[in-house]
């Protein structure tokens, strides 16, 4: 993270993603992910309540076991693998097989090792002055400062005192070049007023 990095919104929509782990952090990382829509598949001997839960619900796959080599090409092959296991060895052996891979890696125990990062991340609430706003701030190994910023920017947008109006629509926001649809406005009865 010596180096500067170039910021990037992923689509995971439908994709494979991995986390190697099975505690709070996992969790925390596989539940932001399968609301992104990614296909999470959780690779732990174990699992904490959180991430059990999601599991019953089938809102990810859960394979109970340690990790192996060649998980993140099995059954296919991973486009993102965060790394949570609180075990240095099995971090590094999953980031080393990641980068061979081509597979972006985040590790939760060594940022620097990591290939991606994942930044502090809050969207607005419907009905407040950010809604439709994603705010995601990173703090290179700092990662309570970012979660400061990123609140601080939320409260700001919500009170008014950082005043960011909606300058395009949202049903326009996805087409740039899409027709804008205009408004009508029909006149009922323009005819001329009868003297009396």
């Amino acid at each position: 993270m010596g180096s500067p990095s170039y910021p990037l919104t992923l689509d995971l929509t439908g994709r494979r993603v991995v986390v190697v782990g099975g505690g709070p952090v996992a969790a925390r990382k596989a539940a932001a992910l399968v609301e992104a829509g990614a296909l999470v598949d959780v690779i732990a001997p174990f699992v904490c309540e959180e991430l059990a839960a999601l599991v019953s619900a089938d809102r990810l796959g859960w394979q109970e076991r340690d990790y192996v080599a060649g998980d993140l090409l099995e059954p296919t092959a991973a486009w993102l693998v965060h790394t949570a296991t609180g075990e240095a060895q099995v971090d590094a052996q999953v980031a080393r097989e990641a980068e061979a891979a081509r597979i972006w890696c985040v590790r939760a125990d060594d940022a620097t090792a990591s290939t991606a990062w994942t930044p502090a991340v809050a969207r607005g609430s419907v009905g407040t002055a950010s809604e439709g706003l994603t705010v995601a701030v990173s703090a290179g190994a700092d990662p309570r400062r970012a979660t400061a910023v990123r609140d601080a920017v939320l409260a700001a947008l919500d009170s008014g005192t950082l005043p960011v109006r909606r300058v395009r629509r949202p049903e326009a926001a996805g087409a740039q070049d899409a027709p804008v649809s205009v408004g009508r406005v029909a006149l009922v009865g323009g005819g001329p007023v009868p003297r009396t």
